[in-house]
């Protein structure tokens, strides 16, 4: 056993508890519950604590701006609640997720984002893909009846619709007005 001076001593010269677990011979979690029980300051070794002061809640403020970046994300968060299995695909497909209900039917959904909105407020979403086939690659294209079977559009935390690729085919923008009510997804309560 160790005294209460080499306790203190490890800690204050260690940068991690496996540091301090070495230094005693003992396992982290014995040294931290005893540093605990002693009041020996180990703050610099709590890494669990990013940010110090009030709740780490209260200085995070989500932004629309970076919608785009958790789309993906967003929209697998929704299936999963719906009882779905999810799985995100390599790059360089035409769909983000793949989905399968909980009827066993699988699914291609291709998510898109806007922060974009016309007249009332609606969003506007592209719905065009690459021509993989032009030297240039700037030719945009309607997505193919075969490579996806839905989309999922977020237009925030309370826009947001799952569209079958049916009601969608051959357009390559979509605003979402009243006639898609029916594809309009919610959080649950």
């Amino acid at each position: 056993m160790w005294s209460d001076e080499e306790l203190a001593r490890a800690i204050r010269k260690a940068t991690t508890w496996n540091d301090v677990a070495i230094k005693l011979g003992t396992p982290a979690s014995n040294a931290k519950r005893h540093a605990l029980r002693r009041g020996v300051d180990f703050a610099h070794l709590d890494r669990r604590t990013p940010i110090e002061g009030d709740d780490v809640a209260s200085s995070l403020s989500p932004q629309q701006d970076l919608l785009r970046n958790a789309g993906e994300s967003l929209a697998a968060a929704w299936f999963k609640l719906a009882g779905c299995g999810v799985g995100q695909v390599a790059d360089q497909q035409p769909y983000d997720l793949l989905v399968v209900f909980p009827s066993g039917q699988p699914a291609k959904v291709q998510v898109k984002t806007s922060r974009r909105g016309v007249s009332g407020g609606v969003p506007c979403f592209q719905m065009n893909t690459r021509n993989y086939l032009s030297p240039t690659r700037r030719t945009r294209l309607p997505y193919d009846e075969q490579d996806v079977d839905f989309f999922f559009f977020i237009g925030g935390m309370e826009d947001m619709w799952l569209v079958p690729h049916a009601r969608v085919l051959g357009q390559v923008h979509c605003y979402p007005g009243p006639e898609y009510e029916r594809y309009r997804v919610r959080w649950p309560a």
